[in-house]
């Protein structure tokens, strides 16, 4: 009895490793994003604890000094907020492209293994027919 082959095996285990790698890829720039966002989250708290401060020397007795001293610091951290914003858009960016580059992988991979299948289920009605003419 015949075994089968499939010519384009060798081809079928690169693309499943290449999806695999771009999986890989993706799930670090995800974990980056993750982090990113957390940052973000960080920095517009700090940004608010500071805007209460700046409110609660605004209350009463004015320190010119105070409420000077917590405008600049309010007004670095909105400036750290929205480069921060840029890095997270950055980052979602090329999240989005590794999830295209992921999908690309896998259909690649699908056209092989769905050429496999065919390859297969062809050789199998080649066995059955030549089983019959031998009977």
């Amino acid at each position: 009895m015949q075994k089968f082959k499939y010519a384009f095996e060798r081809v079928l285990r690169i693309k499943k490793i290449k999806e695999k790698l771009r999986q890989r890829e993706l799930a670090t720039s995800l974990e980056q994003l993750a982090v990113e966002n957390n940052l973000l989250e960080e920095i517009k708290s700090d940004e608010l604890s500071a805007m209460q401060l700046l409110k609660h020397s605004q209350e009463g007795h004015i320190d010119p000094g105070t409420v000077s001293l917590v405008y600049k610091s309010l007004k670095g951290k909105r400036k750290k907020r929205l480069l921060q914003t840029q890095k997270v858009k950055r980052t979602e960016e090329q999240v989005d492209r590794f999830r295209n580059a992921v999908l690309e992988a896998t259909r690649e991979k699908k056209v092989f293994e769905k050429l496999r299948e065919y390859k297969y289920n062809e050789f199998e009605r080649q066995i059955i027919i030549e089983e019959q003419k031998n009977l």
